[in-house]
C-alpha cells in the first residue's frame, strides 16, 4: 500500500509541477504610442514632438499619482490644444479602481484636475478589481491524462528499480537432475 502511494504521490507531483500557462506562440507586437514616437531624445527637436514629449511626460505624472493612490493597470493619455485652439485638454484615464474605493472617478477627477488644470475634459473608464488580471488559459485535457500516465509509470519504474536484486548477487541457480 505504502509503494502505491508513493507511487500515487511521484505522479501528483510530476503533474503539478509540469503543468503551467502554456507559453504564448505569437510575440509581442510593440505598441506604437506616442511614448514610443516622440520619447527618443534623439529626434530633431520639433515643435510638435516638444509639445508631445509634454504631453507624455504630463499623462505619466498622472499615471504616478493613480498609482501611488491604488489603481493598477493604468494607461493615460493627454492631448493639449495647439496653439490657437480655444479647445480645452482632453485626457482618456483606464484603470482597475483600488478595490476599498467607493468613489474612484471622483477620486481620478481631482488628480487630474490637479496636474493638467479644472478645464481638463476627462473619459474615465475604471475596471473592477474582481474583473482584472490575466486569465489562466485551460490547459488540454490530453496534456492531463498523458502527465497522469508518464507520472504513474515513472512511480512502477522507481518501484521496480528499487525492489532490484543488489548488484552482487548472482541469480539462483535451479537444481538439475
Amino acid at each position: 500500500m505504502t509503494a502505491e502511494r508513493r507511487r500515487v504521490g511521484v505522479g501528483a507531483a510530476l503533474l503539478f509541477v509540469a503543468c503551467g500557462p502554456a507559453p504564448s506562440r505569437t510575440p509581442e507586437r510593440p505598441v506604437a504610442d506616442k511614448a514610443r514616437i516622440y520619447g527618443d531624445p534623439a529626434l530633431v527637436p520639433t515643435r510638435a514632438g516638444e509639445a508631445a514629449r509634454a504631453e507624455v511626460a504630463a499623462a505619466g505624472e498622472l499615471e504616478r499619482l493613480l498609482h501611488e493612490a491604488g489603481f493598477a493597470d493604468l494607461r493615460v493619455t493627454l492631448e493639449r490644444p495647439r496653439s490657437g485652439d480655444a479647445a480645452p485638454p482632453r485626457a482618456a484615464i483606464v484603470a482597475t479602481r483600488p478595490p476599498d474605493l467607493i468613489e474612484a472617478e471622483l477620486a481620478v477627477r481631482r488628480l487630474a484636475s490637479v496636474s493638467f488644470g479644472p478645464e481638463v475634459e476627462l473619459e474615465i473608464l475604471l475596471r473592477d478589481p474582481k474583473d482584472a488580471g490575466p486569465r489562466r488559459p485551460g490547459t488540454d485535457p490530453l496534456l492531463w491524462l498523458a502527465l497522469l500516465g508518464f507520472g504513474a509509470s515513472a512511480g512502477i519504474a522507481i518501484d521496480r528499480w528499487r525492489s532490484r536484486p543488489a548488484s552482487g548477487a548472482r541469480p539462483p541457480v535451479k537444481p538439475t537432475r
